[in-house]
């Protein structure tokens, strides 16, 4: 189970918000038009776009279809790299969160998952490493 810090729940949020914006942007879709269209708040999608929050799995599947696009096209992250680097001219390189991407597509598949990550999106990130190492120790303590 992968637990993130602080810095890098912020960071997919921010990548996700801005991912949200540019392929809303490309389609001529505004928030207004999709929060009608998903039955949405539109400050909810307004949160979105701006980081501040990330949509539950059976909402991302909704904005995906809405949208067109894959749950790995909304959760890439663009990383700038070493400003220092001599041989590489161009100082943007994308990575992309593959392993993370198809870990959503089998939460989103899956009902227990999907309550599981709803779940953890409203926890503290202290109660998750709690949840988290209980349930490695119970692992290591079964036959």
């Amino acid at each position: 189970m992968n637990v993130y810090t602080l810095e890098e729940q912020e960071a997919i949020r921010n990548a996700f918000g801005k991912n949200l914006s540019d392929i809303m942007y490309e389609k001529h879709i505004s928030q207004t038009k999709m929060a009608n269209e998903l039955k949405t708040p539109k400050t909810t999608i307004s949160g979105w776009i701006n980081g501040k929050r990330i949509p539950r799995a059976a909402s991302i599947e909704k904005v995906c279809k809405y949208l067109n696009c894959s749950q790995a096209d909304l959760f890439k992250i663009r990383k700038l790299s070493n400003a220092f680097s001599e041989n590489d001219g161009d100082k943007t390189n994308t990575f992309n969160l593959s392993s993370e991407a198809v870990i959503a597509e089998k939460i989103a598949g899956s009902y227990d998952l999907r309550s599981l990550f709803d779940a953890a999106i409203v926890s503290r990130p202290e109660d998750i490493r709690l949840v988290a190492e209980t349930l490695r120790r119970m692992n290591r303590d079964m036959p």
